[in-house]
């Protein structure tokens, strides 16, 4: 029997042991105090990320695009009334006046050309609501119902709605935050004021500014309503099974202790709290309570069986410090595995949960028992003739280990068969659920008016002054016409429209002039005339370049998956090339196309990162079980509860998304767990205790299956509170890893056992004689 340093050094040490832990547990809380939040999306983009670096260079090109789209909804839902345009201007006029606003669009600044004396006359499509005549009222509804530019963009083709367009001079960034929450401010001070002269009337905001707003308020959200449930649940938890105060009290210290000491690391890192980094706590107290667990009930299983309590100490950290250890450190693979993830916040929080696995391993061998050698603690004695419901368990199993191996191989294959049905797709608006006021408006709109899901393309001409080529304007509204026409394709607006309405207008309004001009210095005066007429803050250069080169095309969609996103920006990509000659189309850009395509990287990147911790893990598993059978056969239930979550989640949801790829390797390190206790004491009753195979089963069964059952329990229960979140990445992710710990656990306790009497089979007596070979080589030696 090898006897441990460790545990004979925590009992002597165990008052300095206590105090220097609440002593650096304090100094890493100190650090939360300087902790730094952001809702910044390009948080989860890298910075050499070939989407976000189009993104930017487009709004290089054209401004930022930055907006709060404030929907006005009377309640007579007629937008054609005196009272409710006179709404329309007052909100248009008073918002250039909101902070940081350069542009304000709406159905009542909107600039409609006519020709008057044969001069071109460009301006607002109305003012001075209260004073415009029937007359006036039926012309504009008539202008403004089938309009290219302002139905359904800026009023409904019903009525029922209009819309006022903010656009921010607002760059991501240090200080962006607070200069939103200045602009969204001002606009609810202003909604106060226009309610108050205009009962009834519903305003719905939206936009880009908004969306910054809605990942913050689903990570206070998660905060504020996860942690508390997790906490609760796990001292339900350790009360029901473990039927110990003091062990429950202990375990919640660590859990907690650990926690503080990876939000405190990851500041003093610098590293910024995002949607994803604020999960990492709960994740923490949820994995870092296995390794207490196996320590508690070890310690419970020693005095049951009439040891003192330092005595079960003692022994419980000489059985348990290497598969902790080992569990420990294949966790904290899994977690670091994660810097393979194409989103930064991942990779934090992968960082962040290592660190805080670390310290659950460091507190667990150190503080739990010095802790609990200081605290009162009853054990339930065991009676001699007492068998553990764990061990009749593996009695059955092991009895009947074809049926119990059979059941699993179908089981097995008939979830693997169900993984290439598996669709990884993201819906970028149903990141988060409806509790989200950002949700809820944006599917209010989109249902009655266009979505907030857009798409951009920077349209080249090759030429300076080329976008007045009547070539390249026939080829834009070609592409326009062609997108239109597209299943998801709400809205287009392009540079083509301004130009085609100028030459139908200076052409009496005859509708068959609404196209290209015949030559292009024709289109250039066109432009020319329309830009001079411009009031201040109305010009188009978030529309063309400065050189005239390229302009801008911007189409909105419905709610889409990642698939169907990438599907048409391909098909757009490949439909320009082949139809419009005179275009030269730039990649899909914006918000909507970084997302697509980071849940496709994500997934294949992860992949490699998988594959690398399969890797170490393995090669952990091999070294420390010293035995290269086992360790190869320690690969099935580590790498098969995988495949049957994935099956299993596409059975039951059919799609994943963005976290998706996250789960392969947080999920690989975390069930290793399982394999190793049952596989260290399977060796431990063999090499210490000469037992056979059927009673080194039994014997692992009846020492760590309840330490095994509770920490899945747990584990499955901690991350299933998760899928409360109200960010749809932390909510898969915490289901499906709940699910890949139910398997691993059926994994442990059905495959296991089958696989070792069949692969493993040895008697007492085999067991015997090559102790007593080694034994005489070590004399000889």
């Amino acid at each position: 029997m090898n006897n441990s340093p460790l545990g004979p050094f925590v009992l002597r040490h165990r008052w300095p042991i206590v105090i220097a832990t609440f002593f650096i547990v304090a100094l890493f809380g100190f650090q939360i105090r300087n902790i730094a939040m952001t809702d910044d999306l390009n948080v989860f983009f890298a910075d050499d990320n070939p989407q976000l670096l189009a993104f930017n260079r487009f709004k290089d090109s054209y401004g930022e695009t930055k907006n709060a789209y404030i929907a006005i909804a009377p309640a007579d839902k007629n937008i054609y009334t005196r009272e409710n345009l006179a709404l329309i201007e007052e909100f248009t006029q008073k918002s250039w006046e909101i902070p940081y606003s350069r542009r304000v669009d709406s159905l009542q600044n909107f600039q409609r050309t006519r020709v008057f004396d044969d001069e071109l006359d460009v301006d607002n499509t109305y003012q001075n609501a209260y004073e415009l005549s029937d007359a006036d009222i039926a012309d504009l509804q008539h202008y403004a119902s089938d309009h290219d530019v302002l139905a359904d963009k800026l009023v409904a083709r019903d009525g029922s709605l209009a819309a006022v367009v903010i656009t921010f001079n607002i760059t991501d960034g240090e200080g962006a935050k607070a200069k939103r929450q200045e602009a969204m401010d001002y606009i609810d001070k202003l909604k106060a004021e226009l309610k108050t002269k205009h009962p009834g009337v519903t305003f719905y905001e939206t936009g880009g500014l908004y969306i910054n707003e809605a990942f913050a308020e689903a990570m206070l959200k998660d905060g504020l309503a996860l942690m508390p449930l997790m906490v609760g649940l796990m001292i339900i938890c350790m009360l029901v099974f473990l039927r110990s105060v003091a062990g429950m009290f202990g375990t919640l210290l660590v859990v907690l202790f650990s926690a503080i000491v990876a939000v405190g690391g990851v500041v003093t890192l610098g590293i910024t709290m995002t949607n994803v980094t604020a999960m990492a706590p709960i994740v923490i107290l949820t994995v870092g309570v296995a390794d207490s667990v196996h320590i508690l009930i070890s310690m419970f299983q020693s005095m049951g069986h009439g040891k003192t309590k330092n005595e079960a100490i003692l022994e419980t950290l000489r059985i348990n410090h290497q598969p902790i250890f080992l569990t420990s450190l294949t966790t904290i693979i899994g977690f670091l595995s994660l810097n393979f993830n194409e989103s930064p916040p991942f990779r934090d929080m992968g960082n962040e949960v290592a660190i805080g696995v670390l310290a659950a391993y460091l507190l667990s061998i150190l503080f739990l028992p010095a802790f609990l050698s200081l605290v009162p603690i009853k054990a339930r004695k065991v009676k001699d003739d007492d068998t553990p419901a764990m061990e009749r368990l593996g009695g059955r199993i092991s009895s009947r280990y074809p049926l119990y191996l059979g059941a699993m191989v179908l089981l097995i294959g008939g979830l693997a068969s169900q993984v290439p049905r598996l669709e990884f797709n993201d819906m970028f608006l149903e990141y988060f659920d409806d509790s989200i006021e950002f949700r809820r408006t944006s599917d209010f709109l989109m249902d009655n008016m266009v979505g907030m899901v857009t798409i951009s393309y920077d349209i080249d001409s090759g030429e300076e002054g080329g976008i007045n080529n009547p070539a390249y304007l026939r080829d834009l509204a070609k592409l326009k016409q062609w997108l239109l026409k597209q299943e998801k394709v709400q809205y287009v607006s392009s540079y083509d429209g301004i130009i085609f309405e100028l030459n139908k207008t200076m052409h009496n309004d005859d509708d068959a002039y609404y196209r290209a001009p015949e030559s292009r210095e024709l289109a250039s005066q066109y432009l020319l005339m329309y830009e001079m007429s411009l009031p201040m803050g109305r010009d188009i250069s978030n529309s063309i370049s400065d050189d005239r080169s390229r302009s801008r095309l911007t189409l909105n969609i419905e709610n889409s998956k990642t698939s169907e996103i990438l599907s048409l920006a391909e098909d757009t990509d490949a439909w320009a090339k082949a139809n419009t000659p005179s275009l030269i189309v730039s990649p899909a850009i914006g918000e909507t196309i970084m997302f697509a395509h980071i849940a496709k990287r994500n997934i294949i990147s992860m992949v490699k990162g998988s594959f690398l911790a399969l890797f170490l893990i393995s090669a952990i598993l091999l070294i420390s079980l010293r035995n290269i059978k086992l360790g190869f056969l320690s690969l099935a239930p580590n790498v098969l509860p995988l495949v049957m979550a994935f099956g299993a989640w596409s059975v039951l949801v059919g799609e994943l998304g963005m976290s998706g790829g996250a789960v392969l390797v947080i999920a690989m390190g975390i069930i290793v767990d399982d394999t190793v206790h049952f596989l260290s004491k399977y060796l431990r009753a063999k090499r210490e205790l000469h037992m056979n195979t059927e009673e080194a089963i039994l014997y692992s069964f009846r020492t760590v299956g309840v330490a095994l059952l509770v920490t899945s329990v747990i584990l499955v229960l901690g991350f299933s509170v998760l899928y409360g979140s109200a960010f749809k990445p932390t909510k898969d992710m915490g289901l499906l890893i709940s699910l890949t710990v139910a398997f691993a656990l059926a994994a442990t306790f059905f495959l296991v056992p089958p696989l070792l009497l069949i692969f493993d089979k040895t008697k007492t007596t085999d067991i015997v004689e090559h102790e007593e070979i080694e034994e005489e080589l070590k004399k000889a030696s």
